[in-house]
């Protein structure tokens, strides 16, 4: 299934742009999309979360709430998918903490999708 035109989001934007960039713009799927923003996004909270260096290492990452409400501004129908690759990525890392914040994030983005 590859994304279609949906005009006037930033979502779209940053697809057309990975579409251009890759030069493979009918190959790129929903899934393909949704790895690359979960990449990004992933490193991107990690970046903002450990920014400060007169802060301890340790920062406490974004609640679950708070991280879904980001994704689902940012990647509006996308953001479902999204958390279920930061979840899966998460999981590969072997961290467990990373992992039930994703999962819990996934699991509001989820439920407050409607159905269809």
């Amino acid at each position: 299934m590859t994304i279609g035109d949906r005009t006037g989001s930033s979502s779209n934007v940053a697809v057309q742009a990975a579409r251009r960039h890759s030069g493979r713009a009918e190959e790129r799927s929903l899934n393909d999309v949704a790895l690359a923003y979960a990449r990004e996004f992933m490193a991107t909270v990690g970046r903002e979360t450990h920014r400060d260096p007169a802060k301890p290492k340790a920062i406490s990452a974004p609640d679950p709430a708070t991280l879904a409400e980001l994704l689902g501004t940012r990647f509006d129908q996308t953001a479902v998918l999204v958390a279920a690759w930061c979840a899966l990525l998460a999981r590969c890392e072997g961290s467990d903490a990373s992992y039930e914040t994703w999962k819990q994030v996934f699991a509001r983005l989820h439920d407050a999708t409607p159905p269809g």
